[in-house]
């Protein structure tokens, strides 16, 4: 019996993950990255990040948490999600510094050489590695392939690393963007909530 309300409680977990916010989050800040690099604002992936934690927070409660309902986790997962928010937080704000930094060793052609927005990737490519790990999302294996292979491909071909960030970051936020609409489809709002909405 306890095995199977853990197995049920990883399903709901996992579950709540579906609805591609991350994904979308997650891309965006790669976005922000490739940008920050071509123009130059150094304080920019800091709004984004900002905002972008802002937005998913309020989109998990008005439309994941009203189609799932109020989830209630056991003690045990609740340290494990509070353990890997503070691990992911650490990683966004330490590619936050190493894009400020970067900033600062611009080389005034526009985009900033590999050599100097590497350790942004890294710290992009292991965070996303961590979250496929400790979540676990399989899928942000594939998003860290991707990002690790297409930073590859622009060394290999001696072009900026900005090329591997805005390609990387469009295409997980298109796969989140897929993921957030199949999971409206897939969880419709029930309709008893659905009416007290509309009472409100």
């Amino acid at each position: 019996m306890l095995q199977k309300e853990k197995t049920l409680e990883e399903k709901i977990y996992l579950t709540w993950y579906e609805d591609g916010l991350i994904d979308i989050f997650t891309g965006v800040m790669l976005l922000a990255i490739g940008v920050q690099m071509i123009v130059g604002l150094s304080y920019l992936m800091a709004i984004v990040g900002f905002l972008g934690l802002v937005w998913v927070k309020q989109t998990k409660q008005t439309v994941t948490d009203v189609r799932l309902g109020k989830i209630t986790f056991s003690a045990e997962r609740l340290k494990a999600i509070s353990k890997l928010k503070r691990i992911l937080v650490a990683f966004m704000f330490s590619a936050i510094a190493v894009g400020i930094i970067v900033r600062f060793m611009h080389d005034g052609t526009g985009a900033t050489p590999y050599p100097r927005a590497l350790p942004i990737g890294i710290i992009m490519i292991v965070g996303m590695g961590l979250m496929a790990r400790m979540i676990p999302l399989p899928r942000f294996s594939v998003y860290s392939l991707l990002l690790a292979g297409l930073m590859a491909v622009d060394v290999l071909l001696g072009y900026p690393l900005v090329y591997a960030f805005l390609v990387a970051g469009g295409i997980i936020v298109f796969m989140g963007t897929g993921d957030y609409s199949r999971f409206k489809d897939t969880y419709p709002i029930p309709q008893e909530r659905d009416e007290e909405q509309d009472d409100e």
